[in-house]
């Protein structure tokens, strides 16, 4: 007879059992912590409390980021870079190269000088990068407490030969200080021409203007030495396309110039026709050359298109 009892009835006093004991557990819980209530509240106050001072204690941080893309062109151009170690090639794996040179080219001093010698707008009034940098960093407390320091100051666009031994040395702290704590160059992940470049500091505003800056000065000194000797080659052309065009010019006005000093001339004197003859002459060869010259600008004006890299 036992064994025919249905499922449901043995099973339940099982469940309600079960239940019974997760009831019992969860009061205990609540009478365990009724019973601590006052240690609870002491930590939660104390920890709030915590957290709150640390969050006033500490500066955030402010990031200015700007992302760009290098895409070079056929052309290679080696210029200023070159002297300082670095070499241009053509397409293909050297482009890696490119991207290694201009992401370089950030952490050197003399883009990161040239654009904290480099004057932005401060809450109305025009100021020097590096001095708000001094100011920023809190450098400014410590060269209080040495009179020799306290007294060291720079011009907008200073150059290395005008620094003094105390402005080099100074510029140097800054420079360190930017590449070590500030600023970040690099590839964004996944891309091969895409260059970001961030700043982090405790003003939003320096942030974002020395991001600014220090942009412009590296990809416009990237630029110009690339294209250097091109850009060269194509004022000296636009200049001597100038002087022949004025040869040129000179030379037809003497042409008509000489048959007006002799409207009727004899016929029988063929030396009144020689002077604006020659003149003749002089005028077709400058210009000839004159268009050789125009035909050889257009030609480098195009090269110096392709040589030259496009960044946006």
């Amino acid at each position: 007879m036992a064994l025919n009892q249905p499922l449901e009835e043995v099973s339940t006093p099982k469940n309600d059992g079960s239940m019974e004991n997760v009831v019992l557990e969860v009061k205990k819980i609540i009478r365990y912590l009724r019973s601590k209530w006052l240690w609870i509240a002491i930590i939660a106050v104390v920890g709030g409390a915590a957290g709150f001072a640390y969050s006033r204690s500490v500066t955030p941080l402010y990031t200015a980021e700007c992302n760009f893309v290098l895409d070079e062109s056929s052309g290679s151009g080696g210029g200023s870079l070159s002297a300082l170690g670095i070499g241009f090639g053509g397409k293909g794996g050297d482009f890696f190269a490119e991207t290694d040179n201009i992401i370089w080219l950030y952490s050197t001093r003399l883009m990161l000088q040239r654009a904290l010698l480099s004057s932005v707008q401060k809450e109305g009034k025009k100021v020097l990068l590096v001095d708000w940098l001094i100011d920023e960093s809190g450098m400014r407390k410590g060269m209080a407490k040495t009179p020799k320091a306290k007294q060291v100051t720079f011009l907008e666009n200073q150059s290395d030969s005008t620094m003094t031994r105390d402005q080099n040395a100074l510029m140097g702290s800054c420079v360190g200080l930017i590449k070590g704590k500030y600023l970040k160059v690099a590839l964004v992940p996944k891309t091969e021409n895409v260059i970001t470049v961030s700043i982090k500091s405790r003003e939003e505003l320096f942030a974002k203007a020395l991001t600014e800056v220090l942009v412009a000065k590296v990809n416009s000194y990237y630029i110009q030495t690339k294209t250097k000797k091109s850009a060269e080659e194509v004022a000296l052309l636009e200049e001597k396309v100038a002087q022949y065009y004025g040869k040129m010019s000179s030379n037809i006005y003497e042409v008509a110039s000489g048959y007006d000093d002799a409207p009727y001339a004899n016929p029988n004197r063929q030396v009144l026709k020689v002077a604006p003859q020659r003149k003749q002459v002089d005028a077709q060869l400058s210009g000839q050359i004159y268009g050789n010259l125009v035909q050889q600008l257009e030609l480098s004006r195009t090269d110096l298109q392709k040589q030259m890299p496009l960044i946006q």
